[in-house]
């Protein structure tokens, strides 16, 4: 799995020099809603603009990638959880206010919820993705739209 890769990659140079890294899941909020109103095209078209937003959004140095279904990964290198809360959470606004073309010619706003958790010593791929996916959890529990850290309260960023 190419993300796995890329991911063990940044941990491996993590566990060598210490530089920071963190790790963004993010999910579309109530993306069935997407497919059920506006059709399977529309959705997959809304999951490709999502994909080509995020991509254009993050800093060169940075990765994303589709995670299955409405989920995207985001690996932000050199990072520190301090330095990753801003960058997310302006990914996060510039989203809300993307207008996202459907087939018909109408447009449609999407949110997305993101869990961000931050490179620690020992710990694994599995383990990081999980503590993202805890976090992103958190965020679409309380209200959705939101930035939510692995290890911290929601609104405590």
């Amino acid at each position: 799995m190419f993300r796995a890769v890329g991911i063990t990659r940044a941990l491996a140079r993590f566990a060598r020099t210490q530089q920071p890294f963190c790790l963004a899941l993010a999910d579309i909020d109530h993306f069935k809603c997407v497919n059920d109103r506006y059709g399977h095209d529309a959705g997959d078209g809304v999951l490709a603009a999502t994909a080509a937003h995020i991509s254009r959004s993050i800093r060169a140095m940075d990765e994303a990638f589709g995670m299955g279904g409405e989920e995207f990964l985001v690996g932000l290198k050199n990072t520190t959880l301090g330095y990753a809360v801003p960058i997310i959470e302006r990914l996060r606004r510039d989203l809300e206010q993307a207008a996202m073309g459907l087939p018909d010619g109408r447009t449609l706003r999407i949110t997305a919820s993101f869990g961000l958790a931050e490179a620690a010593p020992g710990l694994g791929v599995d383990r990081l993705i999980k503590h993202a996916d805890a976090a992103l959890y958190e965020a679409k529990q309380t209200g959705r739209n939101r930035v939510v850290c692995h290890g911290r309260r929601a609104g405590s960023q």
